[in-house]
């Protein structure tokens, strides 16, 4: 985050168990948002993936990007059935 203007760079968050990404302009669908967004014009919302599981409670992924300059990015995804309601842990 940039301290003198206020701005992310969003490009530094993973898309990796992002489901949708949206810009809302006024007010939103979502009632749990805090008073600073309330308050805003405009908001980017990310929500992430609901995790499936098949047979087990548990799904582990690993992933290692390398792009140029010698740059990489590690990736460790673990996502545990905790009960009916609360599924979901990403590390990474």
């Amino acid at each position: 985050m940039k301290v003198q203007s206020g701005q992310v760079d969003i490009s530094r968050f993973s898309l990796d168990n992002v489901d949708q990404v949206s810009l809302v302009i006024g007010q939103s669908d979502n009632i749990f948002r805090t008073a600073r967004l309330f308050a805003s014009a405009g908001a980017l919302e990310i929500s992430t993936i609901k995790p499936i599981f098949v047979e087990s409670g548990i799904n582990v992924a690993a992933q290692m990007k390398f792009a140029s300059f010698g740059t990489y990015n590690p990736s460790l995804t673990y996502e545990q059935r905790l009960g009916e309601n609360l599924n979901h842990c990403n590390l990474g």
